[in-house]
């Protein structure tokens, strides 16, 4: 059913759970169709009323509208896109909205930016809760599994995280992917 820019609009920005997420449905299907109206941005934060109820069909065309939705005004620059990619792939502990994520920075212009900003954004927000290192546990696992150059941004990413339980507990989960000389270097040696 198309609705129009106001409609969707309007449940956009409701603060209703059930609404947001038809209005996120609706915005990504008129982008799809090439209908895309002009509206803010966006962002992770929109998802708040929703709690820990996301549907994952719900997180992805997020990411997508954070990624290629060209009418938002302002634009998101460069640096929200990534931010926002890296919080919403470690947010809700999904493995296929991580992937999804860790593959928008693998394709960036410049994806060593990308990575840096994306981790910076997940640094600065912690990882407080389960889901939380879950989907971080996913996002930073699909990022080391990229080519040399997104290699070597994620682990001096990773370098810089605070010596907290959490991040601990996220290094050693990722400690089969590294070579010996990656452990030494995370653990400052």
């Amino acid at each position: 059913m198309w609705r129009t820019d106001e409609e969707i609009n309007a449940d956009l920005d409701s603060g209703r759970p059930e609404r947001i997420v038809a209005g996120i449905r609706d915005i990504d299907s008129r982008r799809d169709l090439f209908d895309e109206f002009v509206r803010p941005p966006l962002t992770v934060a929109i998802l708040r009323p929703l709690g820990d109820d996301v549907p994952e069909e719900t997180l992805l065309a997020l990411m997508r509208l954070i990624v290629g939705y060209d009418s938002f005004e302002p634009a998101l620059s460069l640096e929200d896109k990534y931010r926002s990619i890296g919080l919403l792939s470690t947010r809700y502990g999904r493995s296929v909205v991580a992937c999804q994520g860790a593959l928008e920075l693998k394709v960036a212009e410049d994806p060593v930016k990308a990575v840096t900003d994306a981790l910076n954004a997940v640094r600065t927000e912690g990882l407080n809760l389960p889901r939380h290192v879950e989907g971080a546990q996913y996002f930073l696992s699909y990022l080391l599994d990229g080519s040399d150059v997104i290699r070597n941004a994620t682990l001096r990413c990773l370098r810089d995280w605070p010596n907290r339980s959490s991040f601990r507990d996220l290094k050693e989960y990722l400690r089969p992917q590294l070579e010996p000389p990656e452990i030494s270097y995370l653990a400052g040696y």
